[in-house]
């Protein structure tokens, strides 16, 4: 038993994104041509070049290092920024859990204040070791005017029993398994709430 449209279902948790490789590989790139520069440099320098290359690469290593330099702040300030919108992210999605929890009790209020008794269906069962090994078990909520009603998906969770697992098991969905000859009861239990039970007989 299962509303077709979870309430639930519905909330999203958004992640944040961002990347800084760009700014990471302009500032490799802006390193890269200080470094040759300076090596040019001293190479000039070594040669007896004259005095007007050596300025103009001064000028290039200088520029090429102060655009590093505003570049490498840029790119702390925006870690700074990821880190900061991801911690507000991690808060967001605590008091979204904490509101999920809340909304999820509300729920399981309500169907609990609502429901009268769980109907297992069917009524009795046979299973044989041979055409018939195993059968669905359904669980219906009455409320108190003893009307079907269905519940959210995510709130109504039941859990089934057997009476005699070595006769018949059955599973967290309500499927019965012939084990071997015998009889067993099964039954759904649902927040405090046990269902009338189906009579398996195996044979």
């Amino acid at each position: 038993m299962a509303s077709d449209t979870s309430v639930l279902s519905k909330l999203k948790f958004g992640t944040p994104t961002a990347t800084h490789g760009r700014a990471i590989t302009f500032i490799s790139v802006l390193l890269v041509l200080a470094a040759i520069g300076l090596v040019t440099m001293i190479m000039f320098s070594a040669a007896g070049q004259g005095d007007l290359a050596k300025d103009i690469l001064l000028a290039a290593l200088a520029f090429a290092l102060a655009t590093a330099g505003v570049a490498l702040i840029a790119l702390a300030n925006g870690m700074g920024t990821k880190l900061m919108l991801e911690a507000v992210s991690i808060e967001a999605q605590y008091i979204n859990s904490t509101e999920l929890i809340q909304l999820r009790q509300k729920l399981l209020a309500a169907v609990s204040d609502r429901l009268n008794n769980l109907v297992v269906s069917p009524a009795t069962c046979a299973l044989d070791a041979t055409t018939t090994k195993s059968a669905q078990m359904t669980c219906i909520c009455k409320d108190k005017s003893e009307n079907d009603f269905k519940p959210d998906e995510e709130v109504f969770k039941l859990t089934w029993h057997s009476t005699n697992t070595a006769a018949a098991t059955v599973d967290g969905n309500g499927v019965v398994t012939r084990v071997a000859t015998g009889q067993a009861n099964v039954i759904a239990h649902f927040n405090g709430f046990e269902s009338t039970a189906c009579a398996v007989n195996c044979t």
